[in-house]
């Protein structure tokens, strides 16, 4: 008689708990297409649909696969618990009654990992897919918090990536990974070149470059709307990891 041992995400899956945010709360229904993340507390639907134990189990499971990645909690034995918090729509999600997925759309959500003392945010792109026939297909998104937008934080990376690489002293890895991102300084007014702008705010995402931790350093300037946003890197010398 053979005896199978269970994998870790088996073990860890029957021991997470699960602890629902408070903005997924029930409200007054609206129609089948959300907009915006404030859109999703008031479709019970959509609330329904994002808690399910599907969809927190695929954000369970890619959890762990960057935990492993970044080589976290490796020899945790302990509770897992999964905290989901907040939900970014990227594009109007299409969600009609009479079908059991999403017909259209792209979200991100964002929930907190917490295991023996450790607590990891990372994040997880969903799109439509099928037609609402399918499960939307779920993607490992930036790890950590920042207040950028999808394509902000893609853009800034452009120039955030390369200039780690190099405060690293090792132009040659090519092992660099985006390890967190988080904010250091909220929304404020500040003066730039004389004039006064508001909504600045500041962020530090550091990096992994082949053993080296890089902490660039982010400030983010609203320049009103349909301007977008700019931004300014600092990046100082890489330290041990």
């Amino acid at each position: 008689m053979k005896t199978f041992l269970p994998t870790r995400f088996a073990r860890a899956l029957c021991r997470f708990s699960l602890a629902l945010a408070t903005l997924w709360v029930a409200g007054t229904p609206l129609a089948d297409t959300i907009n915006v993340g404030a859109d999703v507390q008031k479709n019970p639907k959509t609330i329904a649909y994002l808690n399910s134990r599907n969809v927190l189990e695929v954000l369970f499971r890619l959890g762990l696969e960057q935990d492993r990645k970044f080589g976290l909690a490796t020899q945790c034995q302990g509770q897992y618990k999964l905290e989901p918090y907040s939900v970014a729509v990227l594009t109007p999600i299409e969600f009609p009654d009479e079908t059991p997925h999403t017909v259209e759309g792209l979200w991100n959500i964002r929930y907190r990992l917490l295991r023996c003392g450790e607590v990891k945010v990372y994040n997880t792109l969903f799109s439509a897919t099928g037609y609402g026939k399918t499960p939307p297909a779920p993607r490992i998104n930036f790890p950590g918090s920042s207040n950028a937008g999808q394509m902000l934080v893609t853009d800034a990376l452009r120039a955030a990536m390369p200039a780690a690489l190099t405060a690293s002293g090792q132009k040659d890895c090519k092992q660099v990974d985006l390890y967190d991102m988080r904010v250091t300084e909220s929304a404020r007014e500040l003066v730039e070149a004389s004039k006064t702008v508001s909504g600045v705010w500041d962020e530090i995402w550091t990096f992994r470059v082949c053993g080296k931790v890089v902490d660039a350093g982010l400030r983010f300037f609203p320049m009103g709307e349909g301007a977008g946003v700019h931004f300014k890197l600092t990046v100082p010398a890489a330290k041990p990891s």
